[in-house]
């Protein structure tokens, strides 16, 4: 251990013993301030769950500002160690807040298929799940978690780590649905930042895959998060802008698509094109820095539920909307290779170190092997505490064929158009069909491998509600099969 090391470790115990000592010997028995200590944090009760870093810094104030008294090193060596000096209980549990914002865009009856959510429906859902839930310590591949009773340190001096964990993580849930506005820069940044996934196809009409470039979308997630001054909880965003009936299947892609890649190897003069570019904006969309706070102070509480009117974003908005606008101006007219130099020359000028420097040995080399594309998705997870998921793109598949841990299937994100949108009533036998079709679908994802028996009986729930609302809700000629159906939804 350095000089450095041992300095900083006699003045937190120095600290510490200053803190006992400033009342000759009694640690906390005759402390005057009103405050909560950051010390209390060990002796958590029901109601102390919630704490802030001004408890810690304010008590480390306190710490420097004591002057130690002639009992405290007597009564520090009497004591045997800091827990005992101090009074300190033993830990239970400490519960720390993760505020979570959930967004919804194209739910306000706007959206796709016109849907709309209510207030009392999400209360429904969200109080039901789950808030408080445990550290999970996620080891490294090989690695084997020792039992809290067999805690060891080997050789190496390296401490096995515990499964089971004191910390507690407790979730609050804000609920923000957005209004019409915001879900229509939505829609026409998708429209705009939307290019052919087969670059070869140069035809005038929409049909096919298309990739929407998903580091443009990034600059509008992040820019809404900052307007709203939402940055301070984590925030998910369900999207469900309307679709266009002409574009086949979208996605969202960082980078080039397979045929883009291709494109790029053959055609040096676009190489070269790219090499003599000089430096360009890291994003040709560009928003002004506006602000205009949501909420004080997040709700933290298990469900709260905030409808944002139209005049809470219109300077988002217009700011959104000239961005994009020019943004479309910009890519008007342009041919296969002036769209991937634009891109490249973005990824270039861009956040991303791995692809930077990835791109920038291919264009030395004039090789691009090493240039691979990523899939096409519907989820994405943003640098700055967000993500979201988009119900009106993919679906897409992926993972084991088989089924097992890690499978993602189209049925893995709930369909919009096919469960709220208008569905032919169907019969007895292929509702049947469907919901066998449905149990086998989602146990796939067990394959082999045992699961307690909470999960098999969570996603059983999950067929069956799926099944009452896609086919049994508001159907003018009862199923016999619907029959059962709300019985077991009624015991969730």
């Amino acid at each position: 251990m350095t000089r450095f090391h041992h300095h900083r470790l006699f003045r937190l115990l120095s600290l510490l013993l200053f803190l006992a000592a400033g009342s000759y010997g009694s640690p906390f028995g005759n402390r005057k301030s009103g405050r909560s200590s950051v010390f209390s944090l060990f002796n958590l009760q029901d109601k102390s769950r919630f704490w802030s870093e001004a408890v810690i810094r304010g008590d480390f104030d306190d710490l420097e500002s004591s002057s130690p008294g002639k009992m405290g090193a007597l009564n520090y060596t009497m004591a045997g160690n800091i827990a005992n000096y101090l009074k300190l209980l033993e830990v239970d549990s400490m519960y720390l807040p993760v505020p979570v914002n959930f967004i919804f865009i194209g739910f306000e009856g706007k959206g796709n298929q016109e849907f709309k959510l209510h207030a009392e429906e999400l209360e429904r859902w969200f109080t039901k799940i789950d808030h408080i839930f445990e550290h999970t310590r996620v080891p490294h591949i090989g690695e084997v978690l020792t039992p809290f009773y067999k805690i060891s340190i080997d050789k190496e001096q390296r401490h096995h780590l515990p499964i089971i964990s004191h910390i507690n993580y407790n979730f609050s849930v804000h609920a923000i649905q957005m209004g019409e506005k915001v879900t229509s820069v939505f829609e026409h940044a998708i429209d705009v930042l939307a290019r052919k996934d087969d670059a070869s196809d140069t035809r005038d009409d929409r049909v096919g895959l298309w990739q929407v470039d998903v580091d443009l979308m990034d600059v509008l997630f992040t820019s809404l998060v900052d307007y709203l001054q939402l940055e301070n909880a984590y925030n998910i965003f369900f999207l469900n802008p309307k679709r266009d009936v002409k574009k086949a299947k979208y996605g969202y892609r960082r980078g080039l698509s397979d045929s883009e890649i291709n494109f790029l190897k053959e055609n040096k003069s676009l190489q070269e094109r790219i090499r003599q570019s000089g430096s360009i904006p890291e994003s040709v969309l560009v928003l002004d820095k506006i602000k205009r706070p949501l909420y004080e102070k997040h709700p933290m509480e298990k469900f709260a539920w905030t409808i944002t009117e139209d005049i809470d974003t219109i300077e988002w908005y217009n700011s959104c909307l000239d961005a994009l606008n020019n943004v479309e101006r910009l890519y008007q007219g342009k041919d296969t290779a002036d769209i991937i130099h634009s891109k490249v020359m973005q990824l270039l000028n861009g956040k991303n170190e791995d692809m930077k420097l990835l791109l920038q040995k291919d264009l030395k080399s004039g090789d691009f092997s090493g240039l691979h594309v990523e899939c096409l998705t519907d989820t994405w997870i943003g640098k700055d505490r967000w993500a979201f998921i988009d119900l009106s793109a993919g679906p897409f598949s992926w993972g084991p064929a088989v089924g097992g841990e890690g499978v993602r299937t189209e049925l893995s994100l709930p369909n919009v158009e096919k469960t709220i949108g208008a569905v032919a009533e169907i019969s007895e036998d292929e509702a049947e069909d469907r919901l066998q079709d449905a149990i086998q679908e989602k146990f796939a994802v067990f394959g082999d491998k045992d699961h307690q028996a909470i999960d098999i009986l969570l996603a059983e729930i999950d067929i069956y509600e799926l099944f009452a609302f896609k086919h049994c809700k508001g159907r003018k000629v009862k199923l016999a099969l619907c029959e059962g159906v709300p019985k077991l939804h009624s015991c969730t």
